[in-house]
């Protein structure tokens, strides 16, 4: 018989899946499984149920071995997961059933929380949050620290969020990706989980972490996830190159071409061929700068 779990272990925006983002040189994929496995080993050292906040998936049309894959990781979480659906795991869905988190949920190896379901409320991306009297919200809604910038125009603050929801004593949120934690004198508590993966040439200084609630001593502690320094898993030469000439150039897969080689058509034969074709929207000594830049020793 398993025993009840006193924590919770809570954390979001995993973003699941084999491609790589933008600049990404590791193995973006293999990273992700390592952090669930992490998640998972972790959660269950602490005796906490984990709570996924949004975002188990980058999108819902990852194929059928990357939810296999997650749903083998999960299935071996002592308690099964709470999870609610944020727009990634809907993406190019309106429909619930067309996802891969429902897959899992169909399999018994999370619990989608939708409305009210024991001492716990989930909210998805763009869902009804009721007005319920359960200790817990877990919700996938964009939730800045401080007073949202212009460029969120959807989002709010934690401070209007709690007002707003203020029957809640936990509230759990996902979607916007720096971390923060914002608590009351009266013991309330607004975590948004932050992102677990660094997906963006400008997360350089962000640091993975899961949050630790014990809900009966109304503690909430933060564990840091391994992860890798930002130059062993981003181009960094590439980021630097778009920042200074506002285009981007793969730097690695340049060395992977010229180590390549070819017996009959050079890089360069292609490079200007490719600007003969688009020659007047691309400046010519930018491409031969680009050129010496990839024939360098």
């Amino acid at each position: 018989m398993k025993k009840e779990p006193v924590n919770l272990l809570a954390c979001g925006d995993i973003h699941a899946e084999k491609n790589n983002p933008q600049f990404r040189i590791d193995d973006y994929w293999g990273t992700c499984q390592n952090k669930l496995v992490w998640i998972v080993d972790k959660a269950n050292k602490c005796n906490a149920r984990i709570l996924v906040a949004g975002d188990l998936f980058n999108t819902s049309r990852v194929t059928p071995d990357v939810t296999n894959v997650v749903m083998a990781i999960l299935q071996e979480a002592i308690h099964i997961p709470y999870v609610v659906a944020g727009q990634h795991d809907l993406r190019y869905h309106t429909s619930m059933e067309k996802t891969p988190i429902f897959t899992l949920a169909l399999a018994g190896t999370v619990r989608i929380i939708q409305g009210v379901y024991k001492n716990f409320t989930g909210a998805g991306f763009e869902e009804y949050i009721p007005t319920s009297k359960n200790e817990f919200l877990i919700t996938h809604t964009c939730i800045t620290e401080k007073e949202p910038p212009f460029f969120l125009p959807d989002a709010i603050s934690a401070k209007e969020f709690m007002k707003k929801y203020s029957m809640y004593k936990y509230i759990i949120s996902g979607d916007y990706h720096p971390p923060h934690h914002t608590n009351t004198r009266l013991g309330r508590h607004l975590i948004n989980v932050g992102t677990m993966v660094r997906n963006k040439k400008d997360m350089k200084d962000h640091v993975p972490i899961v949050w630790l609630i014990n809900p009966r001593n109304n503690v909430v502690g933060t564990i840091e996830v391994p992860h890798e320094p930002f130059d062993k898993v981003f181009d960094v030469e590439g980021i630097a190159y778009q920042e200074e000439h506002g285009i981007q150039i793969d730097t690695s897969r340049l060395r992977e071409l010229m180590e390549a080689g070819s017996e009959s058509v050079s890089l360069d034969d292609i490079v200007w061929n490719l600007y003969n074709t688009t020659g007047e929207k691309l400046n010519k000594d930018l491409v031969k700068e680009v050129l010496a830049y990839a024939n360098k020793d």
